[in-house]
């Protein structure tokens, strides 16, 4: 808060805050410090708009209106509704049997293929838009600690098995 909200904040008054300049102040923070800091910094903002709505120093909390929606390309130039391509996307997969594959099936897949690329644990947070320990716990697949304790164990199955 004292490193961006405040300085950018200091000379508006309770009413003169705007989504536009909400969301400029989050895209800034975004652009020059990362995806997770310009979340941390819309929350921060709706809170304190939020409050100030509340106690009635501002009509609405523009920072709610502030939103980083995700748009595609469509090949006439125009653009598409994310809520209408995922539902043809959903169409299609039923169409040709696939019902039940999911936007977190995609997600799972796309975090498999990473780890399987052996690409950093980085590669693979910054792919899924995760921290390191989320997509480790949630994205990674297990892995030997150490291969030479691993084939002792799997061996004494086999010496149970010749005995």
């Amino acid at each position: 808060m004292k490193n961006w909200i405040l300085p950018a904040t200091t000379e508006l008054q309770a009413r003169e805050p705007t989504v536009i300049t909400c969301d400029k102040l989050i895209n800034k923070v975004r652009d020059e410090t990362g995806h997770d800091n310009g979340k941390s910094t819309r929350t921060v903002l709706t809170g304190l708009c939020g409050y100030a709505t509340r106690y009635g120093a501002m009509s609405v909390n523009p920072a709610r209106s502030v939103g980083w929606p995700p748009v595609y390309g469509w090949v006439n130039g125009g653009w598409l509704d994310p809520v209408n391509v995922v539902h043809r996307i959903k169409e299609a997969l039923t169409e040709v049997g696939y019902g039940w594959v999911t936007s977190h099936v995609f997600r799972k897949t796309v975090g498999s293929v990473i780890d399987e690329a052996d690409l950093p644990l980085s590669a693979l947070a910054d792919q899924l838009g995760n921290t390191q320990q989320v997509a480790d716990k949630h994205y990674r697949k297990r892995r030997v600690a150490n291969k030479a304790s691993a084939d002792a164990l799997e061996g004494m199955f086999d010496e149970a098995s010749d005995a």
